[in-house]
């Protein structure tokens, strides 16, 4: 058990008067709040997470001082009507027990700014709450058992919502309920079947994360605001859709793991796009409309069933881009053309003379990623790239 002291003095008769403002007791295997808490009513900062403990008991309104409670890693099942007489309480994590009740005095807490409600049972979130948390900047509902995302609306300073880990659906990312200016929208991991966004141009998300689910068409056609970032990897996605005129400020847009064979000519207006993932999808060759972004500075092709003569013709056309591809074609281009593969490297400064056998077997070995950046294939004098790709005449590989 620690208790925090701020500012004592060597004399014992000072040390008894200046534990005030942090109590901590973690891995005790404490069954019930020490009683020797209740002491010391200005405490600002209680952490009893890593125990045993069971319920919050009554007496907890005279630390009416508190601004921190942590209580991760117990045996709750309930937050109690009592807390919501903390009047100074902030920050509040409750993580990992299993908590299936939220008493509606709650609402009380009109200083709270930060709650941790992940790895609970919850499966429903009374909206009535979140209308008298104002101050409220992060929210983490992740890993309970929601249908439906809380209604956020009113909460105008609200940064971070974290819905990780649920049961929701179908959502529409719209105005109804999400605020207007986002840092991170975490949607990962819900069993999502059905997603759309419809979102004006005053509404700014900073990422919107939607990997891991069962989508099947990503739907941002009615997206009129700003996104930063968008992961949809690990779905199930066939078709992507854009809106015309692009997504405003959108910089990284993860569209690995997908069963994508082409994307809309829409994606050209992506105009902010630095960063596009299409790794492990169906792409025999890159749609037009993602020749049109020249400001990519990082392609990932890795997994997909391109030739090596199609990876060299992009690089041609995105001469400033690092394109990353791997593929058994692409280690036999490398050995035909005397080319020698360290790590995960192509070099053209070794000579295939000067390698011994061992190193030949691992060029030929399809083991490793190969990543393909300007460096390493220098633009030759008066360049001249062909106007259109070369044909593919390889067969089709098989899905990594």
């Amino acid at each position: 058990m620690l208790i925090g002291v701020m500012g004592c003095r060597s004399t014992t008769k000072k040390v008894e008067v200046s534990f005030k403002r942090y109590f901590s007791a973690t891995h005790q295997g404490l069954q019930q709040f020490p009683p020797k808490l209740f002491m010391f009513k200005t405490v600002e900062m209680v952490d009893l997470s890593h125990n045993r403990i069971k319920a919050i008991p009554d007496s907890i309104f005279l630390l009416e001082h508190l601004q921190k409670l942590y209580l991760a890693n117990n045996q709750l099942r309930s937050l109690p009507a009592v807390l919501g007489k903390l009047s100074s309480l902030k920050h509040l994590d409750v993580a990992h027990n299993q908590i299936s009740d939220l008493a509606e005095e709650l609402s009380a807490l009109r200083r709270i700014e930060e709650i941790n409600l992940s790895h609970n049972r919850l499966d429903t979130f009374p909206s009535s709450l979140l209308l008298y948390w104002y101050y409220l900047k992060k929210l983490d509902l992740s890993y309970n058992f929601l249908h439906f995302p809380p209604n956020c609306l009113s909460m105008k300073y609200l940064r971070v919502l974290n819905l990780e880990g649920n049961r929701i659906n179908s959502l529409s990312l719209d105005t109804t309920w999400l605020p207007s200016a986002m840092d991170v929208v975490n949607l990962r991991y819900n069993g999502m079947k059905h997603f759309s966004v419809g979102l004006s141009g005053r509404y700014r998300i900073g990422s919107l994360v939607l990997s891991g689910n069962w989508l099947r068409i990503l739907d941002l056609r009615r997206c009129s605001g700003q996104i930063g970032r968008i992961d949809a990897s690990r779905n199930r996605l066939f078709k992507v859709y854009f809106p015309v005129g692009g997504i405003k400020g959108l910089r990284y847009l993860n569209l690995s793991g997908n069963l994508l064979s082409r994307l809309p000519w829409e994606i050209a207006y992506l105009k902010d796009l630095d960063s596009l993932d299409l790794s492990f999808n169906y792409f025999r060759k890159l749609p037009a409309g993602v020749l049109g972004l020249k400001q990519l500075k990082w392609l990932n092709l890795e997994g997909n069933p391109l030739s090596w003569g199609y990876i060299q013709w992009l690089h041609a056309q995105f001469p400033n881009t690092t394109i990353v591809f791997s593929g058994v074609e692409s280690r036999r281009a490398v050995v035909s053309e005397g080319m020698a593969v360290t790590g995960n490297e192509l070099s053209r400064s070794t000579p295939m003379a000067s390698l011994t056998k061992a190193q030949e077997d691992t060029i030929t070995r399809p083991t490793s990623d190969t990543t393909i950046s300007r460096s390493l294939f220098p633009t030759p004098q008066n360049p001249k790239p062909p106007t259109n790709p070369p044909k593919d005449t390889t067969s089709q590989t098989n899905r990594p």
